[in-house]
């Protein structure tokens, strides 16, 4: 080593060497030994035995050293100062770097030892860090300091001690990224928390375990009207107040001391009492409160939080709720029909008095049978069912079964739907028939005696003043022929009248015969203009056959069809303008034969048009009305041609015109085709 020069080897003395001091260097190369004032021992034997111990032991404590730098969690290093031709510090060099220092900086050792700062982070010097390992040399100040840095794009800190040690100085770094992390995670907790404390919607109370108001947000402010938010902090005492614990408040909060978590509900609290320390204007709120404990670390109650809410508007708007159902109730039970709500899942809901009556013995729902017969109605047609697809249906051809017999029902559902439009309930109406099967059968008889009664007699007046008209007589003196025609007129009117009674009577009770014949639909249609042109050219009206397609077979009793064909061309006839016309079609639509007549009247009235099929239904019902007929025929007309197999409709635009339709099923060559 040339003279002058500083051994970068790091010495260690031994600390037992009390009158001696033996130096041996790091690589344990040469060694001397000499008394404390410098002179040579005169005993070489005993000086050489007293090195060899003393080079056992150090090699004891290189040895210790070396496992504890090893083991160790921190990371050290140990510079020594480069100075320059002045004196002054110009850079440091590594002496020595232990393992840990290594992971941390992810270096191998060959990078550092015998290299300088300079070399591997001049960034050194513009963060201040080599003044700072300076400062130590030259001061011999030891320093502790937090370094804060990125590896691998993640943020870490370390605490930095460094340490004067010779011409130089040791670092010491201890890896505190998890504690400050842990840290900085906690404060933004605490921040969090706080936002939210103060932030929160509901009002947030928190008081000491000995009933002290320790703190409170500004929902609850606002809710218990306090004017400030440190209004009553460290003097209320919920424990001592006189309305909590009459309100039985106080006794919640020493439940919450034992542990538990309490819920008080709809608790009416009158603020501005002469009670109530608060000083707030008097007022009624309606609060729900949830009372819970904090604790501490070691599982004591450190502070009982109460959490509060107006429940007011809620409470109001729940006891509206109840008295509407209430009222509901009460409607449902004194309707005089038999009323169930059905669930979604087919649960009744609700089952009214009557429906109880009706439908249940000993609580068990008896069978729904079809009218007539002991077969059990099939569920899926019932209205319930129907309903919770969301259709509205009514049926009459059911009866309940009750020990006393069958009883016969219309029974019709309606869906109630929620907000997207999807049936969730269904409302089923129950209305015992018996009393209008009876008075309907009653009046049947009724109708069908009197009918029969007056048809003959009428038959011989109309039969007698039509020969009388006719001259049959002889001539009619000119002031009695205008009466005997208006006689001949009224009692066709009559006739008509009664004999649609008779056809209606034998409708309904199904005594009717039908000769139901294969024939071709266009001729009869022809046969029924032909028929009644004669009527038509009296009303100054034409009759038009714009589509007569042949071909169409069809199975109907020609007579009825006739009949029915009279009825839809009178009433076209009666109800267009003078010198008008009524376009008759047949043709092929979708598989049926269908017969439309149209006129250009004036068109139905909506509130006419839903029971135009219905007995006794005329648009214009009053006594003074200008068309003639019974009201029965389209009634008859809907009866005949669904006993033949068909259906009947209409169109209808005010100030345009109706068209009445009938379709009917084709057979034989025609309805294959």
């Amino acid at each position: 080593m040339p003279p002058g020069s500083i051994d970068p080897r790091p010495t260690f003395v031994y600390p037992g060497a009390k009158s001696k001091e033996v130096v041996i260097s790091s690589e344990g190369q040469g060694s001397s030994a000499r008394s404390s004032s410098g002179s040579p021992q005169d005993d070489p034997e005993t000086t050489h035995a007293r090195i060899a111990e003393l080079e056992a032991e150090l090699r004891e404590s290189r040895a210790l050293l070396a496992s504890v730098l090893e083991s160790s969690l921190s990371g050290l290093m140990v510079f020594k100062a480069v100075r320059g031709a002045e004196g002054k510090i110009i850079d440091f060099e590594w002496l020595l770097v232990n393992p840990a220092a290594l992971r941390a900086a992810g270096r191998p050792l060959s990078e550092f030892l015998g290299h300088r700062l300079s070399e591997l982070y001049p960034e050194s010097w513009p963060l201040g860090l080599f003044d700072r390992y300076a400062h130590v040399v030259e001061m011999g100040e030891p320093q502790v300091v937090e370094q804060h840095f990125e590896r691998d794009g993640l943020p870490h800190w370390s605490m930095v001690s460094m340490v004067k040690l010779g011409d130089g100085l040791t670092v010491n770094y201890n890896d505190v990224t998890e504690s400050r992390q842990a840290n900085l995670a906690l404060r933004h907790t605490e921040q969090l928390t706080n936002k939210i404390f103060e932030h929160s919607p509901v009002g947030l109370h928190i008081f000491d375990p000995d009933g002290t108001s320790r703190r409170f947000n500004e929902a609850q402010r606002r809710l218990f009207g306090m004017p400030s938010l440190d209004y009553g902090i460290g003097l209320y005492n919920m424990l001592a107040d006189k309305l909590t614990n009459d309100l039985g408040v106080a006794d919640c909060f020493r439940q919450v001391l034992a542990g538990q978590v309490i819920e008080h509900e709809n608790q009416m609290v009158e603020l501005g009492h002469p009670e109530n320390v608060w000083d707030i204007k008097h007022h009624r709120i309606v609060i729900n409160e949830i009372f819970f404990p904090l604790h501490d670390e070691k599982g004591n109650v450190d502070a009982v939080v109460i959490m509060t809410w107006d429940n007011t508007a809620r409470a109001v708007a729940e006891r509206a709720l109840r008295a509407s159902e209430s009222r509901l109730r009460q409607i449902l039970e004194a309707m005089p029909v038999g009323v169930i709500v059905t669930s979604r899942e087919g649960e009744p809901l609700s089952v009214n008095l009557l429906a109880r009556q009706l439908l249940y013995r000993g609580g068990a729902a008896l069978p729904l049978v079809r009218a007539g017969t002991y077969e059990a109605y099939p569920a899926a047609l019932l209205p319930t069912a129907r309903a919770l697809q969301g259709e509205v249906s009514q049926i009459e051809d059911v009866e309940v079964l009750t020990p006393q017999g069958p009883v016969p029902l219309l029974i019709s559902g309606s869906p109630v739907v929620d907000p997207a439009g999807v049936p969730e309930l269904a409302v089923t109406v129950f209305m015992d028939m018996t009393a209008q099967k009876q008075l309907a059968a009653a009046q049947s008889d009724f109708i069908s005696t009197v009918s029969h009664e007056l048809r003959t007699p009428f038959t011989s007046i109309r039969g007698s003043l039509a020969l009388l008209v006719g001259g049959v007589a002889g001539p009619l003196p000119e002031k009695v022929r205008p009466l005997v025609e208006i006689a001949l007129r009224n009692s066709e009117r009559l006739l008509t009248l009664i004999n649609d009674l008779l056809d209606i009577q034998r409708l309904e009770s199904g005594n009717m015969e039908l000769n139901l014949q294969e024939l071709e639909l266009t001729p009869l249609v022809e046969q029924a203009l032909e028929d009644n042109n004669a009527f038509a050219s009296q009303l100054g009206v034409t009759f038009r056959l714009l589509h007569g397609e042949a071909g169409l077979h069809v199975l109907v009793d020609p007579n009825r069809l006739l009949q029915l064909m009279a009825n839809l061309l009178s009433n076209a006839a009666k109800f267009s303008p003078l010198e008008g016309t009524v376009d008759i079609g047949v043709e092929r639509h979708s598989g049926w034969a269908r017969v439309s007549v149209c006129d250009h009247g004036k068109g139905i009235p909506a509130e006419f048009r839903s029971r135009i099929f219905s007995r006794f239904a005329q648009a214009d019902s009053s006594s003074t009305r200008q068309k003639g007929g019974t009201g029965l025929g389209l009634s008859i007309c809907k009866a005949l041609i669904e006993r033949m197999g068909g259906f009947i409709s209409f169109t209808t635009l005010i100030g345009e015109g109706t068209t009445f339709f009938f379709d009917l099923p084709l057979i034989g060559r025609t309805a294959g085709s």
